[in-house]
């Protein structure tokens, strides 16, 4: 009896220590949904508020991906240009959506990912007289940004 108690006590020490190393190996992630206010993604050249100490725009966005219409060698790409303004701070960025070292990105402690920008190329009607701006207005982009907490011991 004395050394099965003996043994319990040594275990209640390495499972708290096994504990600890495992969740500073985790990455917590509490999600900032935006999806009930913007189903339909984020507009350009529109401020919007993370939290009082973060807010963004997203300024232009030069897309480069191949027509849906169209049989290309290469997928293309979708450059999206920022401002992010963090704790009275503006950041000026570039992201490519299709490098997955830039996208996700962090900053101010939340993870980035853009998960589509929208109306694909070649997916408009064929003899559109819309210009750039009127483009613009109709361009949707689909972020996820999630509050990205990094444990450490």
């Amino acid at each position: 009896m004395k050394s099965t108690f003996n043994k319990l006590k040594f275990l209640k020490p390495a499972l708290i220590v096994a504990s600890i190393a495992l969740i500073s190996l985790t990455t917590q992630s509490c999600s900032k949904n935006f999806d009930n206010d913007f189903t339909d993604g984020f507009r350009l050249e529109h401020r919007y508020y993370v939290d009082q100490n973060l807010s963004f725009q997203i300024d232009s966005i030069r897309d480069y991906r191949c027509p849906a219409d169209m049989f290309c060698i290469w997928q293309g790409d979708v450059d999206l240009f920022f401002k992010i303004w963090y704790q009275r701070q503006r950041i000026d960025t570039m992201v490519h959506m299709y490098l997955h070292n830039e996208n996700p990105f962090v900053i101010g402690g939340h993870k980035w990912k853009i998960t589509e920008v929208s109306p694909y190329p070649g997916t408009w009607e064929c003899g559109s007289t819309q210009t750039t701006s009127e483009r613009s207005r109709t361009t949707r982009v689909k972020i996820e940004i999630d509050r990205y907490i990094q444990i450490s011991y």
